[in-house]
């Protein structure tokens, strides 16, 4: 099966499935069929009004933009294999509206022991998931294609205080990894306890980069 893992592979995939040459693609983004030909080879990314316009006209969804310009700009390790990522929160915080979801990180400049790290600028959302009878959160992420990389959790809200949030994950089996914000917005990290592994159902992966 192809995998598409680049902006411009969507955009190629995209183009000759709609029967479209390279001019015709071009002309219908407002741009040049050199323009175009630069994105489909990752030479160059799309300015944000184009990008604007991908989404606008289905060539490509906001999330996976997103997802492909953050890999393009730094590294964002997207792999082939794509599987869900299940969380089950305390039903406390989920009856608060806390908001749950994951992002990657990577090595900092400064980064103490592996124990904090660089954020990638890309965010994915726990969902609920479609069984009944359960308090299963799932998310959608692809396993990195190279060490280096770990995707962290965390708890965005604005209510419940820090501390309580904290208390509640750490009950639950998940262990906090720093906290930023008051008032309005609050984020609280946490790691799934067992730091290397990580359960999938399809068995365990290695979370590359924790623990030190």
């Amino acid at each position: 099966m192809y995998e598409i893992i680049t902006l411009g592979q969507e955009l190629r995939t995209y183009r000759t499935m709609s029967g479209l040459n390279q001019e015709e693609f071009a002309d219908k983004l407002g741009v040049d069929r050199t323009t175009l030909s630069a994105w489909e080879r990752n030479v160059a990314l799309p300015r944000p009004a184009h990008v604007k316009e991908l989404i606008k006209r289905g060539v490509v969804t906001k999330e996976r933009a997103r997802e492909l310009i953050a890999r393009a700009q730094t590294g964002y390790p997207v792999g082939k294999f794509q599987f869900q990522l299940s969380l089950f929160p305390p039903k406390s915080l989920m009856n608060a509206g806390v908001r749950f979801a994951l992002n990657f990180v990577r090595p900092g400049p400064n980064t103490p022991q592996n124990l904090h790290a660089d954020s990638i600028n890309i965010e994915i959302d726990f969902r609920p998931s479609p069984s009944r009878g359960h308090r299963e959160l799932i998310a959608d992420i692809r396993r990195p294609d190279r060490k280096g990389f770990q995707f962290k959790c965390f708890a965005e809200f604005s209510d419940p205080d820090w501390q309580f949030v904290r208390d509640e994950l750490n009950a639950a089996g998940y262990e906090s990894d720093g906290h930023i914000g008051d008032g309005d917005f609050q984020r609280l990290w946490f790691l799934y306890r067992d730091e290397e592994k990580v359960t999938t159902p399809e068995g365990y992966f290695d979370n590359f980069y924790y623990p030190a």
